[in-house]
């Protein structure tokens, strides 16, 4: 391989690794939501139900 060929090559994995990282990062960071919103959302289900059985058991 001549000089300007391994340059060539060493750019585009530099590309392609960054690239990765990147959609990598991106995927990571909408797991981490998604995932966030099911606890929030289990969590106010909890509240409510511990809310209504209050409720049930004051009357």
């Amino acid at each position: 391989m001549s000089v300007p060929e391994t340059l060539l090559l060493a750019i585009a994995v530099l590309v392609a690794v960054r690239t990765l990282v990147s959609l990598m990062r991106r995927r990571a960071h909408q797991l981490t939501t998604e995932v966030q919103k099911q606890i929030d959302a289990q969590r106010e289900r909890e509240a409510e139900a511990k809310l209504k059985a209050r409720r049930r058991g004051s009357h």
